[in-house]
């Protein structure tokens, strides 16, 4: 009989143990990649907005979006004169989503046509600055009034 209880409780453990792993882990964002001259790099969102999430509410608050404070910016080298592809999961293209590039001036920013297709690309241009920050945003709908729910942040330099 004893034996039994201590399967049991082994067995419930071992269960209980399980939930608590699975549940600790936080299911990923879609994946934005960048191209340019034969080499990508792919990164998720430091900020984003799952279905039930409130973009206005406080991060770390419960029914908050998720931000990632600690997320490294990804560097891509591009060659001067060359093209920088940016493709977006479906489920960021199907709600639409535009490209933010910081850098291209003083003081400047370029904000690509917000896009409902999964790619699209640019020239960057480095004679204002020795870096250009891209910023992919996914946005709640295709307007100019929508909300932005995730963010995605990458860095360009001239190779």
């Amino acid at each position: 009989m004893q034996a039994r209880v201590r399967r049991r409780l082994g067995a419930t453990l071992a269960a209980s143990a399980a939930f608590l792993g699975l549940s600790g882990c936080e299911r990923p964002t879609p994946i934005v990649t960048l191209y340019s001259g034969g080499t990508s790099l792919y990164d998720e969102a430091f900020s984003y907005c799952f279905d039930g999430q409130d973009p206005g509410k406080e991060p770390g608050s419960e029914g908050a979006c998720r931000f990632d404070a600690d997320r490294q910016t990804k560097v891509l080298g591009v060659h001067p004169g060359d093209e920088v592809v940016v493709d977006v999961d479906r489920d960021i293209a199907d709600k639409g989503w535009y490209v933010v590039l910081r850098g291209t001036g003083p003081n400047q920013q370029t904000r690509l046509a917000t896009q409902q297709e999964h790619v699209t690309s640019f020239q960057p241009d480095f004679t204002q600055s020795p870096t250009i920050t891209v910023l992919v945003q996914k946005l709640t709908e295709a307007s100019d009034t929508a909300q932005s729910v995730g963010v995605w942040q990458f860095t360009l330099v001239p190779e």
